[in-house]
This record gives structure tokens, C-alpha cells and sequence, in this order.
């Protein structure tokens, strides 16, 4: 399901996506953000998103992790690594809970959305889930 921000400018609680983190070394993808018409691929805004997860502590052991990745879609279906946004790994040895911020690249394509990656042999963290969201 996708969400339209009619100005992408400004920040809004209602263009913010949730979904429950992988189970066992899975992977999960929030529902996109849609930026609306990008005129000529060229993004002219400062726009920002940002990831939110809580604390993975006694969820996720010691040497496990999960990776978050932002992607982005012409068509809002084929989906690639946002080039230009790095990744954030947590890894079950952060007590502290997510708090991301991408600034999205001037050749953001119109739809965006953030994946989560369970490394392998990771527990099942779906009983806690991220907010991603838009941010102006």
C-alpha cells in the first residue's frame, strides 16, 4: 500500500509506514512512500525520511543483526538500494533503540520504502516493528 504526501516539504504523521520486523533470518519490506511526480528523476527538495525501531535488547542476542536498507521505485514495484543512503546495522549487542535519518539523493526515484534484513540464525523479532517515515 502506498502513502501520497501531497507536499513533501513538510513532515506528516500520516505519511509514515509500520511493519513488524523478519522472523528467524527473514526479510521485510515497509509499504512504500510515494514522493509523488519527480520531474525529470530530479528530486529539488531537501527530504528527509527516518527509521524508528525500539530496543531489540533481549530480543536479538549478541551476535546477531539486522540490516536496514532504504530502496527506491519508478513504478512501485522494482525495488534497488537507494544509492547514496548507507545502511544501519543493529546488532543485538545495541541496547539503544534505532533512530535513523537518510537525506534522500536528487535522483531519488518516486517511490520509496526501507528493508529490513535478519542476518542469519537471527530470532524472531516480530513482535516489534519499525516506523519509517517522511520527514521535511
Amino acid at each position: 500500500m502506498a502513502f501520497t504526501n501531497p507536499v513533501r516539504n513538510i513532515g506528516d504523521a500520516s505519511v509514515a509506514v509500520t511493519k513488524a520486523l523478519p522472523t528467524a533470518a527473514g526479510t521485510v519490506n515497509s509499504g512504500s512512500i510515494d514522493l509523488r511526480a519527480v520531474a525529470a528523476g530530479l528530486l529539488g527538495e531537501a527530504t528527509r525520511v527516518t527509521l524508528d525501531v525500539p530496543t531489540l535488547s533481549g530480543v536479538l542476542t549478541s551476535t546477531h543483526t539486522i540490516t536496514y536498507t532504504v530502496q527506491d521505485s519508478a513504478d512501485n514495484s522494482s525495488f534497488a538500494t537507494l544509492a547514496g543512503c548507507d545502511t544501519k546495522v543493529y546488532t543485538g549487542t545495541d541496547a539503544a533503540a534505532v533512530a535513523k535519518e537518510w537525506r534522500l539523493p536528487p535522483t531519488t526515484r518516486r517511490y520509496i520504502r526501507v528493508s529490513a534484513l535478519a542476518g542469519a540464525a537471527a530470532e524472531d523479532c516480530s513482535a516489534v516493528s519499525l516506523t519509517f517515515a517522511l520527514k521535511g
